[in-house]
């Protein structure tokens, strides 16, 4: 097996919200949270770089979708 399945937690403007489709592939990881308010999915992808992850962000469809890069860092094990 390649990859592992994770799960885990956001906070959106500091409201909880669930993590779907997380997949990690050796360093890669992705996920989707989905905004409860709109169900506006916001769309990550990036690299697992020791306690950071560093990738991007997409949302919308089309000519809507925008692309961000984020930064996640003190990543904490459970």
């Amino acid at each position: 097996q390649r990859f592992q399945q994770v799960s885990g937690d956001a906070l959106l403007d500091g409201e909880p919200t669930g993590i779907w489709e997380a997949m990690l592939e050796g360093p890669a990881l992705r996920f989707v949270v989905v905004d409860p308010r709109t169900e506006t999915g916001w769309y990550f992808s990036g690299e697992v770089r020791g306690r950071r992850i560093v990738g991007e962000l997409a949302r919308g469809v089309g000519n809507a979708r925008t692309v961000s890069p984020f930064e996640a860092v003190g990543l904490t094990g459970r």
